[in-house]
């Protein structure tokens, strides 16, 4: 019983070392055409936004916001595969390898 706390408490301690890790990465994702570029942590939220001056114009408002939300969600993309590798390295090193992980 006691060596399930305290592989309970080591995957607790494990889980709390992936999340700071995660704070710290980040994912850059940018538009086809250059003008957004949106950088998240691995926590999935946004650490930089730049927009292009070109992309700003009231002319192009339909277009950055179809760029806006493709880029984004590439970028989101990106950060839950950065998410789940370093989960399944951590359940990997506690000798945990979940199958579909």
């Amino acid at each position: 019983m006691l060596d399930k706390f305290k592989q309970l408490y080591q995957l607790r301690k494990q889980a709390k070392d992936v999340q700071r890790q995660l704070e710290q990465t980040e994912v850059e994702a940018k538009s086809n055409d250059g003008s957004v570029r949106v950088v998240f942590n691995g926590q999935q939220k946004i650490v930089e936004l730049e927009l292009s001056a070109d992309s700003l114009r009231p002319e192009n408002k339909a277009h950055l916001e179809k760029t806006l939300k493709e880029t984004i969600t590439q970028s989101i993309s990106q950060t839950q595969k950065v998410a789940a590798e370093r989960s399944k390295e951590m359940m990997k090193g506690m000798g945990l390898d979940l199958p579909g992980m």
